[in-house]
């Protein structure tokens, strides 16, 4: 290659990320005069992640830090997260972000551990990296459907209902009163009262409006056009969060 630069190489290993070459490339850029820097590792650890290469994303992810001096950010931990699901490693890609993480993770490296969880079914790491997601982004739906699934993995369908009409009444509570889950249980509790959902309560409409008890109500045409009767005895079984 004339004229390299970190640049250039940069691109060749994340142009081969699904490729065993990447791991090639990475060691030829080594040997040249061209010091690899954050995203040349993020390339490579994806590579490996990809692969499946375990030992030589373990060697890589050390050498950033004692060799080259560079700091791990969110995307590095990321990949490390990816790379032990492949091995079925939970626990492991767990101990690294509560360990070895310095600054809070992002919703990046939880998302990527949750995704773990439900593809191996670990329904204890499951539980905590879905209650960080929850506090982190409570509108991605996409976390409960993957706590949904740990569950339904395990057999907890009581769990996956719960999970379920928790994802209702967040959107709900979020569109007629602007209130984000989660909330401390006597907060929640009081809203759930306002808003009718002690009690059996018409969550949708044919006509795809959420309405409430004060007759206040919100179109939107991405509901769907269905009617449900929802019935919740017991509030403070629907929540992912301690009191405070």
């Amino acid at each position: 290659m004339s004229k390299s630069d970190v640049i250039s190489w940069n691109s060749i290993i994340l142009g081969h990320c699904n490729d065993p070459y990447a791991v090639a490339y990475f060691q030829q850029m080594e040997k040249s005069d061209i010091l690899p820097d954050s995203v040349t590792f993020i390339s490579v650890l994806s590579a490996c992640a990809n692969l499946g290469f375990m030992e030589e994303g373990r060697r890589f992810f050390v050498e950033m830090q004692n060799k080259y001096r560079i700091k791990p950010r969110m995307e590095h931990f990321a990949c490390m997260v990816n790379l032990f699901r492949r091995a079925g490693l939970i626990t492991e890609a767990y101990e690294m972000i509560v360990q070895k993480m310095v600054s809070n993770a992002s919703p990046t490296v939880w998302g990527a551990l949750l995704y773990a969880c439900s593809l191996h079914g670990n329904v204890d790491v499951g539980e905590i990296a879905a209650e960080k997601l929850f506090e982190l982004e409570p509108d991605n739906a996409h976390n409960f459907e993957l706590l949904m699934m740990i569950y339904g993995k395990a057999g907890r369908w009581e769990d996956v209902e719960k999970v379920g009409v928790l994802v209702k009444i967040s959107t709900t509570l979020k569109l007629v009163a602007g209130i984000r889950l989660p909330i401390p249980y006597d907060e929640l509790e009081y809203h759930l009262t306002k808003y009718g959902f002690l009690k059996t309560y018409r969550f949708w409409n044919y006509h795809g409006e959420v309405g409430t008890p004060d007759g206040v109500s919100l179109a939107s045409s991405s509901f769907p056009p269905r009617y449900e009767d929802m019935l919740i005895d017991n509030a403070h079984d629907l929540l992912y969060c301690p009191h405070t």
